[in-house]
C-alpha cells in the first residue's frame, strides 16, 4: 500500500561528523513525504523513512545538493 511507511537506504560519502549527519538529515526532512532520517557518518549510510510515492532519485538530488556523494 502506498501509504505504508517504507525505508530507503543510501550509501553516502563525505559525511565525517555529527554536524554532517544533522545537516543531511535536515535537508532530507524538508521533503514532504519524509517521516524520519537516520544518518550515520561511521557507516556512511542514510536510512530515510518515507510515506507515499517517493522517487529515490529525488532524495538523491537532495543529498547531492547538500554537498555529499551518493551511490
Amino acid at each position: 500500500m502506498a501509504d505504508e511507511p517504507r525505508d530507503i537506504e543510501f550509501r553516502v560519502s563525505g559525511m565525517h561528523c555529527d554536524g554532517c549527519e544533522q545537516a543531511l538529515s535536515m535537508v532530507l526532512r524538508q521533503h514532504a513525504s519524509v517521516e524520519s532520517v537516520e544518518a550515520d557518518a561511521r557507516s556512511g549510510t542514510v536510512r530515510v523513512t518515507v510515506r507515499g510515492e517517493v522517487d529515490p532519485a529525488t532524495l538523491k538530488e537532495r543529498i547531492y545538493s547538500a554537498g555529499y556523494d551518493v551511490e
